[in-house]
């Protein structure tokens, strides 16, 4: 087999020079083939039968992973559309989610420059309105106040004025009923002896007891109502 690569090579290259195309590129790689062809045969033909054996189970289980491995890729294309599909899919839900949030975005901005100064110049007008209104309170207050301390003052001369007028007219009262006491009992003297006169001392003295057992009892009562 080596001879007959060998001789084919050689026809080859004399009917090159006969004819005269040494530099053609296709002629050329034949003869490299060829060449390949005959290094391939010459080591096939070199290896032992043991060698060859194991060489051609080699060769069997690289074609039975080559056929596994060309699943596991088909699997692997699969599992990779699948998930292109999915991630078109998330890319789409992310898209619309941004676009979502630009228009929430654009929509807080809108307020943010149009409503909330508007809700700031409110809020500014009211706070200016209470304010005058707790200063015009304030001012009634203290107005309101100061008149409730005079009111007070005067509230006060007054019960003073009529603790006077009542201790005055206590030491009257005290004063008059010193009198009438001494004015009672000199008309019961007066009685009395004109009772002596007539000759009636048991009635007058009986009278003169009782008079003054009732004015021990009022006195009595007076205290104890003190």
């Amino acid at each position: 087999m080596e001879k007959l690569l060998t001789s084919v090579t050689n026809r080859i290259k004399e009917s090159i020079e006969k004819c005269g195309v040494d530099d053609s590129p296709l002629l050329q790689e034949i003869i490299a083939l060829i060449e390949l062809l005959k290094k391939f045969v010459i080591s096939r033909m070199k290896r032992p039968p043991n060698i060859e054996s194991m060489h051609a189970i080699n060769l069997h289980d690289c074609r039975t992973k080559i056929a596994e491995v060309l699943a596991e890729l088909e699997a692997l294309q699969e599992m990779s559309e699948e998930q292109n599909s999915s991630s078109e899919i998330f890319l789409r839900d992310i898209v619309t989610c941004v676009n979502d949030e630009e228009e929430i975005m654009r929509n807080i901005k809108e307020v943010s420059e149009v409503e909330i100064p508007k809700e700031i110049a409110n809020i500014e007008q009211q706070y200016i309105a209470l304010l005058a209104k707790y200063d015009c309170d304030i001012g009634a207050s203290h107005a309101l106040s100061e008149e409730l301390s005079k009111n007070n003052e005067i509230i006060k001369e007054k019960i003073k004025e009529m603790e006077d007028q009542l201790t005055v007219q206590r030491e009257l009262y005290v004063q008059f009923k010193k009198e009438r006491e001494i004015a009672l009992m000199i008309a019961f003297t007066k009685q009395l002896d004109l009772l002596r006169r007539n000759r009636a001392a048991k009635i007058i003295q009986r009278t003169w007891k009782a008079y003054f057992e009732r004015i021990s009892l009022k006195k009595r009562r007076k205290t104890k109502r003190k």
